[in-house]
């Protein structure tokens, strides 16, 4: 099997393949907090959360934002946003990769590419929202320096009732 290859998307055309990614993390992320917390979210609910990210989409694929797409022999298996949400603070999104690629790094890439693109942009503080069962990915994050704060405004899982099981995490950057 192939190596990631990883394409920031600039242009709404070529987003289906990351509007789809972002489809099964809702599906799976529905689903481990049905497990994990006993949260059931209605059907409903997850189409607006699907049709705001689709909605919102178009002005992250600009800069300050950041789309990619992660791809293994042409075939879409992760994605990352850099969503911009207020002067030099930015906010680390929908990092998600395939379960059946999981454990090849193409989580840490995708990371330490949007990590490098908020530094360039002039970034100075990057946070995320992120859910206790993620250990992986709050292991990954940790090791490059977020450290567990408050819930800070704007944060999505406060719209759908999840907001008591996230963990909230920032990282001034240098």
């Amino acid at each position: 099997m192939g190596d990631l290859v990883l394409t920031r998307i600039t242009d709404p055309a070529d987003a289906q393949p990351c509007i789809d990614l972002a489809r099964r993390y809702f599906d799976d992320l529905v689903e481990l907090l049905a497990r994990d917390c006993g949260v059931l979210l209605g059907t409903d609910e997850v189409e607006q959360i699907h049709a705001d990210l689709i909605a919102e989409g178009p002005a992250l694929l600009v800069d300050p934002g950041r789309v990619y797409l992660g791809t293994v022999d042409g075939a879409p298996v992760a994605i990352g946003v850099l969503k911009p949400v207020a002067d030099g603070v930015g906010e680390l999104k929908r990092l998600y990769v395939d379960p059946a690629q999981r454990g090849r790094g193409f989580g840490r890439r995708v990371f330490e590419q949007l990590m490098a693109d908020a530094r360039q942009l002039g970034y100075r503080r990057l946070r995320l929202e992120t859910f206790p069962f993620m250990e992986a990915a709050i292991a990954m994050y940790r090791a490059h320096g977020f450290a567990e704060v408050a819930a800070f405004d704007g944060i999505e899982g406060g719209a759908h009732g999840v907001a008591r099981f996230e963990l909230f995490m920032e990282l001034e950057l240098d």
